[in-house]
């Protein structure tokens, strides 16, 4: 793991930032959001402003969320049901 972000931010190992930006764009044009990590107050608002970004930019088109994660505290992980 190259280093922890303050936003939990899943990072690849043993590329370069150039690298880790496409692939977030990457993610970001096929409307693809990684979640990976546990879910905490900063990574769930991070989740549910991409959403709503997505969601604003094309309402009719679906949103892929890969989810690994072992969750977090109960209040937290009600953000998959209620975004």
């Amino acid at each position: 793991m190259t280093s922890k972000s303050q936003h939990s931010e899943p990072m690849v190992s043993q590329h370069t930032a150039e690298e880790n930006q496409w692939f977030n764009e990457r993610l970001f044009k096929t409307r693809t959001i990684l979640l990976s990590g546990t879910v905490n107050d900063a990574l769930a608002r991070r989740l549910i402003q991409t959403v709503l970004i997505l969601e604003a930019d094309n309402p009719e088109r679906h949103i892929n969320i890969i989810i690994n994660s072992g969750g977090g505290p109960s209040h937290q992980d009600l953000v998959f049901t209620t975004s």
